[in-house]
């Protein structure tokens, strides 16, 4: 059996390692400034799905493939406006990677969140 002092010492120490283990959206990111994408479509679902694959391209095309995820982007906006039936979205967003520095695709001079 284990003793209560040992006990209360494994439960210290399992605390103190999860309160300084870094969470991976914590981890240091490097971020572009915002790049728009523009999309239409009969509906603002494909519309929007347009505008983000607009989006990624500009972005892979200018920084590369590691900043290209809309999911990893920050301060992501979208508007989107139906004229004659047809909706057209715009969305905006800056462009981030984690990945670790100086691998393909990095930004030599990002700005850090």
């Amino acid at each position: 059996m284990i003793s209560v002092t040992r006990l209360g010492a494994i439960a210290l120490l399992t605390g103190a390692l999860c309160a300084t283990a870094m969470p991976a959206h914590a981890a240091l990111t490097s971020c572009y400034p915002q790049m728009e994408g523009i999309g239409r479509g009969p509906t603002a679902a494909i519309a929007f799905s347009k505008a983000k694959i607009n989006w990624r391209i500009h972005v892979e095309d200018s920084y590369g493939m590691y900043f290209a995820s809309w999911a990893n982007a920050d301060d992501a906006t979208r508007s989107c406006k139906t004229t004659d039936g047809i909706t057209y979205c715009r969305v905006h967003a800056k462009p981030c990677s984690s990945n670790p520095p100086g691998g393909e695709g990095v930004n030599k001079n990002p700005v850090y969140d």
